[in-house]
């Protein structure tokens, strides 16, 4: 009867460990579940992260093509300029030739006049002095 008693008592003790073995099981699957969402929110948040950084990366890449075209395009303007410039140059250097030209030929011009109106004269005269 003792050893039964002894045997009753010793399974009621492993009854009051297997409950409390559940329960700690039970809390630990809570713990687990609640540990498997956080898990699962921040694999979602990494995955957002990453997306993120590709389009950041994507996004440094597009904007170093960009610095590169607007340098490419900035050298050719100023080469654009600059020989825009010079032609300007030889422009104006041709007009200033041209006017000079323009002027002798004016002089030109009005000494033949003067000379074909002493010519005028002088035949006039001399037409007279004939009379």
């Amino acid at each position: 009867r003792q050893e039964l008693s002894f045997s009753l008592k010793r399974i009621a003790d492993q009854e009051k460990d297997l409950d409390a073995l559940m329960k700690d099981l039970t809390t630990s699957k809570r713990r687990n579940d609640a540990l498997r969402e956080q898990v699962a929110a921040m694999r979602q948040r990494l995955f957002k992260a990453e997306e993120l950084a590709s389009s950041t990366i994507s996004m440094e890449v597009q904007i170093e093509e960009m610095k590169s075209n607007y340098y490419q395009l900035e050298e050719k303007s100023q080469i654009t300029i600059e020989n825009l410039e010079h032609k300007l140059s030889d422009a104006i250097s041709h007009r200033i030739s041209l006017e000079k030209e323009l002027k002798r030929n004016n002089d030109l011009l009005q000494r033949v006049k003067n000379a074909v109106m002493k010519k005028s004269k002088f035949e006039h005269e001399f037409d007279e002095d004939d009379e």
